[in-house]
């Protein structure tokens, strides 16, 4: 057996730690904050970068803009 192969024994340990994780109050209340919704707010204060494959020199020309027409982008 491999080291990438999951064993029955841990897919039944998993599936029995994922309802009591799920019902963690601390845990679902993080998520619950973290997920306030896209808003055009939300995309304007997002950060943005360029990021070059394979020609670093060629990112200096390159200008991100974000243009709004309403409410897209």
């Amino acid at each position: 057996m491999s080291a990438s192969e999951i064993t029955r024994r841990e897919i039944l340990r998993l599936a029995l730690a994922s309802p009591l994780l799920a019902a963690m109050p601390s845990i679902s209340f993080a998520q619950r904050a973290k997920s306030q919704g896209l808003s055009r707010d939300s995309f304007l204060k997002a950060p943005s970068s360029i990021v070059p494959v394979s020609d670093t020199s060629a990112v200096k020309q390159i200008k991100l803009v974000r243009q709004w027409k309403g409410p897209l982008c």
